[in-house]
């Protein structure tokens, strides 16, 4: 099963994936050290004339490793910390602009946090075979497999939260040698490079050494630890003195607009439910079925179970991580901190694998070896069909527009957009030949646009609220002696004009 998780992460990367999404857009905008430029440079270039090699030049190899670039672009562009930006620059520099470098960095870090996993999963249950379990249930998990279709830098994150537990486990029962301590403080100060949630994760650490050791120097080492943690991430990004005012006075965008908490809440759920099957009413039925044998064997092994669980240090600090981490990752996005989009699948990559392990606990517990067998047969299958469809109907891995839509433009004379989102245009642009004449145009440059000379022309129009994105443009057009085509595909809209 963990090959065949393999082959389909593969396939989707190298036969499958089309083109960019939205986020990887802006991704490989910082992999090419060009978001602010192409903040600043994009608007003197609307109006004029340019050919597709203009703006595919903000995806270019750059000259010479640019970190400090990168930082700085994030900082004022962006809402992350630059850790995974600063692995897939270095590879940008290496290779040049190739859609699959992110992908296969995810590859393989989902292959280390599937060793991770592993690990921790044979020390807790004391043998390798509900170790092996728990691995496959994470590895052939839709929600975790499309984290590994897109440039972003999520599994990075769960592999530190990973790497942090782990570590963490060591000094919350008392081994805090110097090694240990200066290994959890590296890995604390790279997980505050990756993700600016993950100081939410070292919460329940704190807590636990509170608890077990009150004020004593094993404790204010783990205090020093983590605020050397801090210290270094500074150190590393000092930009974020800089983020967090420029942050704070856009909350309202980094929002999405308006929060609509009933919205939201079903948003959560949807999210959280996919992680057991690519098909909704599967998800729905596996987890009704979880909570059934739950509340049925509860009556029946409550106190049993609950003696086992709370005289188990582990595993109570492993429920301890997971209850939390669900907690503030549902309150932050049901209180609008998150962005709409970010709920469930890559969002939550340090949630799954915690997820995985209390999964494999309880079953063991409720069901007898033979039923566990039998159930974990039916949901493993289940779940790889489900990693295959969710590859092959992923947003990751779809182009922006259909492909004939390119064969349609590279024959006109120019194309036309009123397009120029870092998140739209630079992936857009990926599929036109270098040389083929471009126009960026705001309405006025439209309106004005004059095609006396041209006998093919292209608009690629994005369309919002099911409004004319061109109006008038049809019948001047056609009073010029020229035929329309319209192609639509979700919100681009694309109108073909060839004089007979």
């Amino acid at each position: 099963m963990l090959l065949i998780g393999l082959g389909i992460r593969v396939n989707g990367i190298f036969r499958v994936k089309a083109g960019l999404s939205h986020d990887e857009s802006v991704s490989y905008l910082c992999a090419a050290a060009t978001q602010s430029l192409y903040e600043t440079g994009l608007p003197l270039q609307v109006d004029t004339p340019l050919v597709a090699a203009d703006i595919q030049r903000y995806y270019a190899k750059p000259e010479h490793l640019q970190f400090q670039r990168v930082a700085v672009d994030l900082s004022q562009c962006d809402i992350h910390p630059p850790l995974y930006f600063w692995l897939l620059h270095a590879a940008h520099y290496a290779v040049g602009f190739d859609m699959r470098t992110g992908p296969l960095i995810n590859v393989l870090l989902s292959l280390v946090l599937l060793v991770l996993l592993f690990q921790l999963g044979r020390s807790l249950f004391g043998g390798p075979l509900p170790a092996l379990a728990v691995c496959a249930i994470w590895w052939l998990s839709p929600a975790v497999v499309a984290i590994d279709l897109e440039a972003r830098h999520y599994q990075l994150f769960g592999v530190l939260a990973m790497m942090m537990f782990i570590v963490g486990r060591r000094i919350w029962n008392g081994a805090a040698s110097l090694s240990v301590l200066l290994v959890f403080t590296a890995v604390n100060a790279l997980g505050l490079l990756t993700h600016y949630y993950y100081g939410f994760l070292l919460l329940p650490g704190a807590v636990i050494m509170c608890l077990r050791y009150r004020v004593s120097a094993l404790s204010l080492r783990y205090v020093g630890s983590l605020a050397a943690s801090f210290l270094l991430f500074l150190f590393c990004f000092p930009q974020f003195l800089d983020f967090v005012p420029s942050y704070l006075g856009h909350t309202d965008r980094v929002a999405g607009g308006p929060i609509d908490q009933v919205q939201r809440l079903k948003a959560l759920l949807v999210a959280c439910s996919d992680f057991f099957s690519h098909w909704r009413a599967m998800a729905a039925l596996v987890v009704l079925c979880i909570c059934g044998v739950g509340l049925w064997t509860g009556k029946k092994k409550r106190d049993a179970m609950l003696t086992e669980c709370r005289s188990s240090t582990p595993w109570k600090e492993i429920h301890f991580h997971l209850l939390w981490a669900g907690l503030f990752s549902a309150c932050l996005y049901l209180g609008g901190i998150s962005p709409t989009q970010a709920v469930g699948g890559e969002y939550f990559s340090y949630i799954w694998p915690l997820l995985c392990l209390a999964i494999t606990f309880w079953a063991q517990r409720m069901l007898s070896s033979s039923v566990r067998g039998l159930v974990f047969a039916v949901f493993i299958t289940q779940l790889a069909f489900s990693c295959w469809f969710a590859v092959q109907r992923s947003p990751f891995v779809t182009n922006l527009v259909p492909e004939s839509w390119y064969g349609l433009m590279e024959r006109s004379d120019v194309v036309i957009t009123n397009e120029g989102r870092r998140g739209y245009l630079p992936r857009m642009v990926t599929g036109l030949r270098p040389n083929m004449p471009l126009r960026i145009c705001t309405q006025a440059g439209v309106d004005q646009f004059d095609p006396v000379e041209l006998r093919s022309v292209a608009f690629w129009l994005s369309v919002r609220d099911d409004a004319d994105a061109a109006p008038g443009l049809s019948e001047r057009m056609k009073e010029a002696g020229f035929a329309e085509q319209v192609l639509r595909d979700g919100k681009h809209e694309l109108r073909i004009f060839d004089r007979p």
